[in-house]
């Protein structure tokens, strides 16, 4: 009879970690923002040309507004800014540079504010057809990567997701950084890519699933931190039926760390405009030339 009790017992501990388990990942709760953390970072615009260079702009990105793991609050700059925010979240500060002098320079610097979550409270699903949609780059409706979907489809959001994750981690060699994104397709077909293909590849397949999913740019910040340009990085969240849970096959990270990743921009062909389809960075003016400083 002991015996029996302590395999009762044993039993009910497993069925109360498996609900924990999923209590923080994905939970009916409201979104709690408890880890404060602070970001900043810089850029050098120059003038390379020997002509007063007038009317330009320097737009960069912000934290986004708000996602299942991450709030954005104050903002400031070195200079003065326009803050420009999309339907999705996506932040945009819009700094004048007027007048830059002939082979002239100027430091543009950024802090923000942050507030992040252990866990990702309930959020809801706007525009659910464009998170399950082919777009450029994550290639859903290619014939082998609809194929692989089914394969890797396990009945359940998030055991499909899982798999999908693992399958994509385990299958795919990182190549190194390169400058052009090549995509889920070449991922596919060639087993290699750098961050950006990681995440394509991912998104592709979990649409190809029928799992809404996104790419996201940003960076990995476990504390306050001066970001690198060196440290940009791109991850997918995925949706759960609950929430967006974060997946980064190319670190093997599923659920467990969201709170680290920094999120500067949530990727959309179909609800970013087109001026704003950026990483970092963008100048307006020729003869202006912007690097992101190192930390």
């Amino acid at each position: 009879m002991k015996r029996i009790a302590i395999a009762g017992l044993l039993i009910l501990f497993g069925v109360a970690a498996v609900w924990m388990l999923w209590s923080r990942n994905g939970s009916d709760q409201e979104n709690v923002y408890t880890h404060p953390r602070m970001v900043r970072y810089a850029f050098t615009v120059t003038n390379a040309t020997n002509q007063v260079v007038r009317g330009s702009e320097l737009w960069v990105r912000a934290p986004v507004k708000q996602t299942a793991n991450q709030q954005c609050g104050e903002i400031t700059g070195s200079h003065s800014f326009t803050i420009a925010q999309d339907a999705i979240g996506n932040q945009v500060l819009r700094f004048a540079l007027t007048d830059m002098p002939p082979y002239g320079n100027r430091i543009i610097t950024v802090t923000a504010a942050l507030m992040m979550a252990d866990t990702p409270g309930r959020t809801s699903l706007e525009n659910r057809e464009s998170w399950l949609s082919a777009e450029p780059f994550v290639e859903a409706d290619d014939p082998d990567i609809e194929d692989e979907a089914k394969k890797l489809s396990a009945g359940k959001p998030m055991e499909t997701a899982a798999a999908i994750h693992a399958w994509t981690a385990d299958r795919i060699t990182y190549s190194g950084y390169v400058a052009n994104e090549r995509g889920a397709r070449y991922a596919y077909k060639n087993q290699k890519g750098d961050c950006t293909e990681y995440m394509d590849l991912f998104v592709a397949l979990s649409r190809a699933a029928g799992i809404p999913a996104r790419g996201l740019g940003g960076f990995i910040c476990p504390e306050s931190a001066n970001l690198a340009p060196a440290g940009y990085h791109n991850w997918a969240e995925f949706y759960d039926g609950k929430t967006w849970q974060a997946a980064d096959p190319q670190n093997r990270m599923f659920l467990t760390k969201a709170r680290d990743y920094v999120v500067m921009r949530v990727i959309s062909a179909a609800q970013e405009k087109q001026e704003q389809r950026f990483d970092r960075f963008r100048i307006n003016a020729e003869g202006l030339k912007v690097m992101m400083n190192d930390a």
